[in-house]
């Protein structure tokens, strides 16, 4: 992390600790003589990734909005894929997914729009033990690199070569999954991870590692995203604002409370490690704010700039209308 990526997050978190701390009684809290039932998925298993969302809900924060939040992992497919699908058929009302993830449902006719962005860039990055010597993308030529196929690491990995002149054909892909056993065996030679879970747990083994960071070659992904149904939007505009002003609170608290919100995936999955969780949520703050704006926005550009990554690489076939794919409506609040 530079030190103006350093600087950024220490003061918008002393701007968020000065918001979070006024007292509730100033909040819009309205009487609801009933609380409407809602579900959320997640894109992952239950982790401090989603610290926020847990927040909201245990700090009272979607009781508020006179919501009943469920919210649950990503299914056994563990395809963040299907969690779109099941929003854009009313299975369920919120989801989070990736941003690439969002424009392919679109892109397939899924009526599905972003509503929020959490991560302001994707917590993706590649990463290799430092004997090997590898600190820019043309030194990967020639060696293999583990990749979770069609997946979000995937598609940054092949954007991050393309933008540095690298043809990623170059480069042998091994398919993994989740985990950093490959890596730690050396049976692959780096690996696109996600920073603030596999990157920890190498740091945590005393690999020492360099660690290329996509957005150093200008490939900038946003990361988890509130995601709703065309249907619902138009439905019930007044749910879905509920839902986002409440989450974005319970965000808000967990970026100024950082320690306590670390523990609060422990509800829901005793078997995680505290320590782990809460070194988790510290390393999300330089992926939530990096400095391109507060959370939950979205600029038009940056999904452009996404949109036509997954157009050049092939991951979709046909333009989407940036209109079609998001929308700040629920954000003026």
């Amino acid at each position: 992390m530079n030190k103006k990526t350093i600087i950024i997050v220490l003061v918008v978190s002393l701007l968020v600790a000065a918001f979070v701390l006024l007292p509730r009684a100033w909040s819009d809290q309205r009487n609801f003589s009933s609380l409407k039932k809602v579900t959320l998925q997640l894109k992952w298993l239950h982790q401090s990734q989603f610290a926020g969302f847990y927040a909201a809900a245990q700090e009272g924060f979607y009781k508020d909005e006179g919501l009943d939040v469920s919210i649950i992992p990503v299914g056994e497919d563990l395809s963040s894929q299907n969690v779109v699908s099941r929003v854009a058929k009313g299975e369920i009302e919120f989801g989070i997914a990736g941003a690439e993830q969002v424009i392919a449902a679109r892109a397939k006719g899924e009526k599905v729009k972003a509503v929020a962005v959490i991560f302001q860039q994707s917590p993706v990055g590649l990463i290799s033990k430092q004997k090997l010597g590898i600190t820019s993308p043309r030194d990967l030529v020639g060696k293999s690199t583990g990749i979770w196929e069609g997946q979000d690491t995937q598609i940054v990995f092949r954007a991050m070569l393309n933008n540095a002149g690298v043809d990623y054909r170059k480069v042998r892909e091994i398919p993994i999954s989740f985990g950093i056993s490959k890596f730690a065996d050396e049976q692959i030679d780096t690996q696109m991870i996600y920073l603030i879970n596999e990157g920890l747990e190498a740091r945590s083994r005393g690999y020492a590692i360099n660690t290329l960071y996509p957005e150093d070659f200008n490939v900038h992904f946003y990361g988890d995203t509130i995601v709703a149904s065309d249907a619902l939007i138009e439905k019930d505009p007044e749910l879905v604002e509920r839902f986002v002003r409440a989450s974005l609170k319970g965000w808000n608290w967990s970026t100024a409370y950082v320690e306590r919100a670390g523990t609060l995936s422990l509800a829901y999955d005793p078997s995680l490690q505290p320590t782990h969780e809460e070194s988790m949520m510290r390393e999300s703050l330089p992926f939530i704010f990096t400095g391109n704006g507060k959370i939950g926005s979205m600029a038009s550009s940056t999904w452009q700039e996404i949109e036509n990554i997954l157009l050049k690489d092939k991951i979709i076939t046909r333009s989407v209308p940036v209109g079609e794919i998001f929308t700040t409506t629920f954000l003026t609040s």
